[in-house]
């Protein structure tokens, strides 16, 4: 799939957090700060080391960005977005197996 015009793909870095013990798939969802500019921490946890893949959607639901990580562990990580969108309402999925999240954010220029 493409990407909308004026969207980098080069934006993200993962940074895991520590080893914790995750009970489901998905869980702690979050994204801060909202509203943001241009720097959006996404942070989550999963249970199990399976693909992870991260959407982002703009409030007309095109998506804007996504990655895949094939090789991610258990555990927590925080990811950096570092945002060329136009201020707006955006959607953050994270999807690990066969579980998704999302959690809505704003940006403001």
């Amino acid at each position: 799939a493409q990407l909308a015009p004026g969207y980098d793909e080069d934006i993200w870095n993962i940074t895991p957090i520590d080893n914790e013990l995750v009970v489901s798939p998905v869980s702690q969802l979050n994204c801060y700060p909202n509203p943001f500019n241009p720097d959006l921490t996404i942070s989550f946890s999963i249970a199990e080391a399976v693909p992870v893949t991260l959407e982002i959607f703009n409030i007309r639901g095109k998506r804007v960005y996504r990655k895949v990580f094939h090789n991610i562990e258990a555990g927590s990580y925080n990811h950096i977005w570092h945002s060329t969108a136009t201020t707006g309402i955006y959607f953050i999925e994270v999807t690990s197996g066969n579980q998704t999240s999302c959690r809505k954010t704003t940006l403001l220029k």
